[in-house]
């Protein structure tokens, strides 16, 4: 059964009932979508480390040394966390409400990485140099947004 919505802009065809293929389909159209998100991600943190460099020589400041370390294990934790609500939420995914909740189930766990990631890199270069916490944070959050990937066996996973 097909219901009609308009916007101002556009009109979208809802069905109510998935046809498998269909559904998987999109399954896989969202893994596109979400992928380039994650791609966007690594990019964006690689690119303030890079920046980070060139700036840090100016940024010694040894009262922050406990900032740095702060950070560093700030990083670590937000990233395993992000790789155990993944798994939550993926959990959680059905048939019925992949659409909604299988990006929410990706993004959160990305956007936690970033945040870690970031906040080392930044405390690490821009406030007190120490390039190899720098390092160590993005290595970290970049593999864990390589295992908050989505995969194609999610789908499989999802609950009828």
């Amino acid at each position: 059964m097909l219901i009609l919505k308009t916007n101002n802009f556009k009109s979208k065809v809802y069905m109510k009932n998935f046809d498998p293929k269909t559904s998987e389909m999109q399954f896989f159209l969202m893994v596109r979508q979400i992928r380039i998100i994650g791609i966007a991600i690594i990019l964006s943190m690689t690119l303030i480390f890079v920046a980070g460099l060139f700036v840090s020589g100016s940024n010694i400041n040894k009262e922050y040394g406990t900032l740095n370390l702060a950070a560093l294990i700030l990083c670590p934790l937000l990233c395993a966390g992000s790789y155990f609500l993944r798994k939550t939420m993926i959990g959680k995914v059905t048939m019925a409400n992949f659409k909604k909740t299988y990006l929410t189930a990706i993004v959160l766990p990305f956007a936690m990485c970033e945040l870690g990631g970031i906040v080392c890199i930044t405390t690490s270069l821009f406030i007190n140099q120490n390039i190899l916490f720098a390092l160590a944070g993005l290595i970290i959050s970049l593999l864990y947004v390589l295992l908050n990937f989505p995969r194609i066996g999610d789908y499989k996973d999802f609950k009828e």
